[in-house]
């Protein structure tokens, strides 16, 4: 359910959006009210942080944040596409495809190797805080690694076949966490490394 073939891209951006240091679960159901709620994805582009966030629920953990990050990252992609498409990168060399993904603003680097992976199947393993954390817990990274470090390590050390199975590990790992030791929302981070455990 979480990465069905054939998913548009624009989809699979929006529910990477909702993934990103959420459980699984809190993702999917985000998207289809998401999509029940708007009349298309230019639809959301042009809606108010407020009302998306009404949307995707209030509790969804730090809401506002990703729904701003999200809404920038899709007014870049209309400012390149005339339109909210992401199928211009079906056409992209890799190298061509993570720049475009990378320079939008308000990109989360988790949520731009997720749709190169699951969207466009190029070589990549998407690693968030959750996931990074849960890496260094298993013994796998020594404690103080950088994200951009643990995501690049896991690319370099997964082969490009398992890339998918690795994503799904630790999605499923961060889900765990989220079942049997939920974190709490501080009161004033600001940074995505503020807000892992």
């Amino acid at each position: 359910t979480l990465e069905p073939e054939g998913m548009d891209l624009v989809d699979l951006f929006v529910q990477s959006y909702m993934l990103w240091q959420a459980p699984s679960s809190d993702a999917i159901g985000a998207l289809k009210r998401l999509k029940a709620a708007f009349f298309d994805w230019n639809d959301l582009r042009v809606s108010l942080v407020s009302d998306i966030v009404d949307v995707i629920g209030h509790k969804h953990w730090r809401a506002a944040d990703r729904v701003s990050r999200m809404r920038d990252a899709m007014n870049g992609i209309f400012r390149r596409e005339h339109k909210v498409s992401l199928e211009r990168l079906r056409t992209l060399m890799k190298r061509d495809a993570v720049n475009y993904m990378e320079t939008l603003p308000g990109m989360i680097p988790f949520v731009a190797n997720r749709v190169l992976l699951v969207g466009v199947d190029f070589h990549s393993v998407p690693v968030e805080e959750f996931g990074l954390q849960m890496l260094v817990q298993a013994g796998a990274l020594p404690a103080g690694t950088s994200l951009a470090d643990a995501s690049g390590w896991v690319t370099r050390h997964v082969k490009a076949e398992e890339a998918r199975e690795a994503h799904r590990a630790l999605v499923a790992a961060v889900d765990h966490m989220w079942e049997t030791n939920p974190p709490k929302l501080p009161k004033a981070a600001t940074k995505p490394a503020e807000l892992a455990p």
